[in-house]
């Protein structure tokens, strides 16, 4: 699934610019894996890092980024395409953390 990815370039290819719009993304996944808040926001981050990188891939090329944290999250895994298609899966769905010291989502501790 992809939302919005923007790509640029300027000054004759010599700066590239890509701007990614994953909420619907990210809603998605947590819709499908009934993810928690603190596993919804780490896999959200996972699945643009993912598509991102992939926007510099061939069509028909994937990435595909594994992280092993040794939070409560367990294993993230993401996959994209460079057709701005992407995917992804959190080991431990259901975390939900306090918030961390500024009040947000505790992503950190839960990766």
């Amino acid at each position: 699934m992809t939302d919005k990815l923007i790509k640029a370039v300027a000054f004759d290819g010599e700066v590239r610019i890509t701007a990614v719009d994953a909420t619907a993304v990210v809603q998605e996944a947590q819709k499908k894996h009934d993810t928690w808040s603190a596993s919804t926001a780490a896999l959200g981050r996972t699945l643009v890092g993912t598509l991102m990188m992939g926007s510099d891939i061939k069509d028909d090329a994937k990435i595909t980024i594994q992280i092993n944290g040794n939070g409560p999250a367990g294993k993230l895994v993401a996959v994209a395409d460079g057709q701005g298609n992407v995917k992804g899966y959190v080991q431990e769905p259901h975390i939900s953390l306090n918030p961390n010291d500024k009040g947000k989502i505790d992503v950190r501790g839960a990766v």
